[in-house]
């Protein structure tokens, strides 16, 4: 699912004017998803070796706080006094 929705937010937020903290968090994003894909699937083809295998649970986390980094750039400062 993240695969599909991750690339069309990042398009989405190309077709907006935003901030440029906003901007670099949809590029983080779109980044940390694609080491997350590349090393999932590195993973399962060569067997789930222990260290890729952790590796990839560390990517999950890197993608986490990249989502939760977009989420809050993209937060209004009028939103976050009510």
């Amino acid at each position: 699912m993240l695969a599909l929705l991750v690339p069309w937010f990042w398009l989405r937020t190309r077709r907006t004017e935003l901030p440029v903290r906003a901007r670099i968090a949809a590029h983080l994003l779109l980044a940390a998803l694609v080491v997350q894909i590349t090393l999932g699937i590195t993973t399962l083809l060569l067997g789930v070796p222990v260290a890729l295998g952790a590796a990839h649970q560390g990517g999950a986390v890197v993608l986490l706080a990249a989502a939760l980094l977009a989420n809050h750039a993209l937060r209004r400062t009028g939103d976050a006094k009510a």
